[in-house]
């Protein structure tokens, strides 16, 4: 399903970060350039294309809830 692709993306970016952390533990160099690449592709790739696709879903139900208070 869309859901379960779209989670996925996120379970590959914690890899992605988890596999950064190891090799700064193991004092394996990680430059800021690979640091920034991965940021700047997450935010530019994922956050404003793939998560604005679900905007109007979470501000309609955003909406709901305001108006059930």
């Amino acid at each position: 399903s869309e859901i379960a692709a779209h989670k996925n993306l996120h379970k590959d970016l914690v890899a992605e970060v988890l596999e950064l952390q190891q090799k700064l533990r193991s004092n394996e160099q990680v430059t800021p350039k690979a640091v920034a690449e991965l940021l700047e592709r997450w935010f530019l790739e994922h956050i404003l294309m793939e998560d604005m696709k679900y905007a109007p879903f979470v501000q309609k139900k955003s909406a709901k809830k305001n108006k059930s208070k």
